[in-house]
C-alpha cells in the first residue's frame, strides 16, 4: 500500500480497511517520505478541527521529534515567526497544513500537490455552505500533473460510505494468500454473508463451544487452516487488482486496497471469533463488528426482522407483574378521541414485560372525564407474582409516566404540571438522527403551566426498540408480551421501517417511514416513551431487586393467594389507592415505594 504512494503511475490511493491495521502509521510514513525525499505542499484532512489538532499533537509532533531526518528539516517554532504551529508546519521545499473537514476556511487559498484524507466516513456531509469536503480537498490539486491523493477510512453505512464509493471507482485490490495445503491463492473473508463472498467461498469457521478451535476453511481444498498457518500465508501473499477498467480522469491508475482484521498479525482468529459470539447479539454491536473488524459497510436491514406474526406466536399468559419485574413505567399518547396508555415492567439487564394497555375515550370536547380516569388509573398498584404465577402480597406502583405533548400540548402541560411529584412529565418527540434518547429538559414554553418538558429522541428510540424485539430468547433486552398485545397492537408495533434518504441539500440521513401509508403506530411510540421513561430513572436495578426480594420474603403468608387467572378486558382488579408515602421531592420519591 505504501509503494502505491511513490508509484508515478498512481494518482489516487484508496485504503478501505478495518480499524487497527496501521492506517495512521502508514499515513505518517507517507508524510515522512514527502517531507524528507520529495518535499512539496501537503494538505492533511481530519474529520474535525479538534481531530486535526489532536492528531498533530499526539502523532505528528512525536513522529517529527523521534525521526532524525524529519527533526532536522521541519522548522522549529522561533518567537513569533509562525513557521511551525500546531496545524501548519514548514520545511525546505514545502509545507504541511492540517485542517478539519468541517472548516471551509481550511480549503481556501491553498494549492497542494499531496492531499491525504483520514477517516473520510467521519466527515460532515458539507463543509459549511461550500459542499462536500472530500471534493473540496480534491480541488486543491487541480492543474498539477504529479498530484497524489490518499483517501483512507474504516467504512460505515452502505450507500452513505465515502470510502466504499471511492474504492468502487478504483482497481479494487485484494490481498491474495496461498493455502499451505493446496498452494492455491484466495482472499480471506468472514463467510457467505461477506460483502466480498462473490470472490471467495472460504470462510472462518467459528466453534461456539470452544472459540480457540476456530479455524479458516480453504475454499479450494476444504482443509482447516490454523492460526500458525496465517503468518506463512501473509508472508507469501500478494496484492491483485480485480477491476482493471477504472482510470482517473487523467488516465492514471486509481489504486484501491481492501483489508480486514482477518489478515492482522496482531489479532488472532480466535479473538475475532470470540468478538463475533458476543457482538452478534445486538444490531448496534453487530454493526461495529462489520465496520471495524471485517472492514465492510453496514447494510441497514428493514429495521425489524421479527414480524407481527412472529410476535403473536411468542405471547405469554401472565397477569400482574411476573417474576423478574422490578419497577413499572407508563406512557401516554394523545389521540383525537382518546388517551392511549401502556404500562411496562422492567427487570435486570433491560428485560421488559408488557403489563397493561388502556384506552380512555373523550366523552366531551375537553375530555375532563378521560383525564380523571387516567389520573385514577396511574395511582393503581400492580400485584407482584412469584415464579408459579401466585400473588406474593406485594404490589408495585408506576414510578414514572411520560405523556406525549405533540397533540393538545396546552392540556398536557396543565395536567402534568401539578403531578410532577408523582413522576408524571410532559415529553416531546424529536426526530433527529443524532438526537439522544433523553434530551435536555426544557422549561421555556412548558413553564407557562409549570410543567417540565423532556425531549425524546424517537429515531434512536425506535432503533433500540426494534433491536430488542429482534431478540428471540428471554434474557437481557428481551421484550415479553402478554394477551394485552392484540393483533392490532402488534401491527402498530412493527409498523415502521428505516430507509436511507437524502435531504434537499443532498445530505444523507436515515428516516423512519410507515410500511403502510396512513397506518397507525401508537404502540411503537408508546414503547419508545416507556423505554425513555425507564432510561430517565437511571435506577440501580440490582439494589431494587434485592429490596423487592426482601419485601416479598417479609410479606405475610396469608396475603399470598392462589394462582392468578387471566386478565379481564378491564385489566386486573387493583387497590384503588396507594400506600401513603411521604415524598421529599419528585426526584427521590420513587425510591421510597
Amino acid at each position: 500500500m505504501m509503494d502505491a504512494f511513490s508509484d508515478s503511475r498512481v494518482e489516487e490511493v484508496i485504503l478501505f480497511t478495518s480499524s487497527g491495521v496501521g492506517k495512521t502509521s502508514l499515513l505518517e510514513n507517507v508524510l515522512g517520505y514527502y517531507i524528507d525525499y520529495d518535499p512539496c505542499p501537503i494538505l492533511f484532512v481530519e474529520p474535525t478541527d479538534g481531530d486535526a489538532q489532536r492528531w498533530s499533537k499526539d502523532h505528528l509532533a512525536t513522529t517529527i521529534r523521534d525521526t532524525p531526518c524529519l527533526a532536522g528539516r521541519v522548522y522549529e517554532a522561533k518567537g513569533r515567526r509562525g513557521d511551525n504551529t500546531i496545524t501548519h508546519k514548514k520545511f525546505p521545499g514545502g509545507y504541511l497544513s492540517v485542517v478539519g473537514a468541517n472548516s471551509p476556511r481550511g480549503f481556501r487559498r491553498m494549492t497542494a500537490r499531496v492531499v491525504l484524507l483520514d477517516e473520510v466516513d467521519g466527515y460532515p456531509p458539507t463543509a459549511g455552505p461550500e459542499g462536500d469536503p472530500l471534493e473540496l480537498a480534491r480541488r486543491r490539486t487541480r492543474n498539477l500533473w504529479n498530484k497524489k491523493i490518499g483517501i483512507v477510512s474504516t467504512p460505515t453505512m452502505k450507500g452513505f460510505s465515502r470510502i466504499e464509493t471511492a474504492w468502487l471507482n478504483s482497481d479494487q485490490r485484494h490481498y491474495f494468500v496461498p493455502c499451505p495445503r493446496c498452494r492455491t491463492y484466495q482472499i480471506l473473508i468472514f463467510g457467505p454473508s461477506s460483502q466480498f463472498a462473490s470472490l471467495s467461498k472460504g470462510y472462518l469457521r467459528i466453534d461456539q463451544e470452544n472459540p480457540a478451535r476456530s479455524c479458516y476453511i480453504c475454499e479450494h481444498c476444504g482443509k482447516e487452516l490454523r492460526e500458525s498457518d496465517k503468518f506463512k500465508m501473509i508472508a507469501r501473499g500478494e496484492w491483485r487488482a480485480t477491476n482493471s477498467t477504472v482510470r482517473s480522469m487523467t488516465g492514471s491508475i486509481i489504486a484501491g486496497f481492501h483489508l480486514s482484521e482477518l489478515y492482522s498479525t496482531f489479532s488472532s482468529w480466535e479473538s475475532i471469533a470470540r468478538k463475533w459470539l458476543v457482538m452478534k447479539k445486538h444490531r448496534e454491536s453487530l454493526r461495529v463488528y462489520i465496520n471495524t473488524i471485517l472492514g465492510e459497510t453496514w447494510e441497514e436491514p428493514d429495521a425489524l426482522t421479527t414480524t407481527a406474526e412472529a410476535l403473536e406466536a411468542r405471547k405469554e399468559k401472565y397477569a400482574g407483574c411476573p417474576a423478574g419485574v422490578i419497577l413499572l413505567t407508563a406512557a401516554v399518547d394523545i389521540q383525537v378521541d382518546r388517551l392511549e396508555c401502556v404500562v411496562k415492567g422492567w427487570g435486570l439487564n433491560d428485560e421488559s414485560w408488557l403489563i397493561d394497555v388502556k384506552r380512555f375515550y373523550f366523552a366531551t370536547p375537553g375530555g375532563k372525564e378521560a383525564w380523571q380516569l387516567l389520573d385514577d388509573y396511574l395511582k393503581n398498584r400492580f400485584p407482584v407474582m412469584d415464579t408459579n404465577g401466585r400473588e406474593t402480597g406485594v404490589t408495585l406502583p408506576i414510578v414514572r409516566t411520560f405523556v406525549d405533548s405533540g397533540y393538545r400540548a396546552t392540556d398536557v402541560y396543565a395536567w402534568t404540571a401539578p403531578r410532577r411529584a408523582r413522576g408524571i412529565f410532559a415529553i416531546k418527540g424529536v426526530a433527529g438522527e443524532r438526537d439522544p434518547l433523553i434530551g435536555k429538559i426544557s422549561r421555556t414554553q412548558a413553564a407557562r403551566k409549570g410543567a417540565i418538558l423532556i425531549p425524546i429522541g424517537v429515531h434512536i428510540g425506535k432503533r433500540m426498540v426494534y433491536d430488542r424485539l429482534d431478540i428471540k430468547e428471554p434474557g437481557p433486552g428481551y421484550v415479553h408480551l402478554n394477551e394485552e398485545a392484540t393483533e392490532d397492537y402488534l401491527k402498530q408495533l412493527t409498523s415502521e421501517k428505516l430507509i436511507p434518504h437524502y435531504t434537499r441539500d443532498r445530505i444523507p440521513v436515515l428516516r423512519w417511514v410507515r410500511k403502510v401509508e396512513g397506518g397507525r403506530n401508537e404502540a411503537l411510540d408508546l414503547e419508545v416513551y416507556n423505554l425513555a421513561a425507564f432510561t430517565f430513572i437511571n435506577a440501580n436495578m440490582t439494589v431494587l431487586a434485592k429490596r423487592l426480594e426482601a419485601r416479598v420474603s417479609a410479606a405475610p403468608e396469608k396475603a399470598k393467594q392462589s394462582p392468578a387467572r387471566g386478565q379481564e378486558e378491564t385489566g386486573p382488579k387493583l387497590p384503588a389507592t396507594r400506600r401513603s408515602v411521604r415524598r421529599s421531592s419528585f426526584v427521590s420519591g420513587w425510591r421510597k415505594w
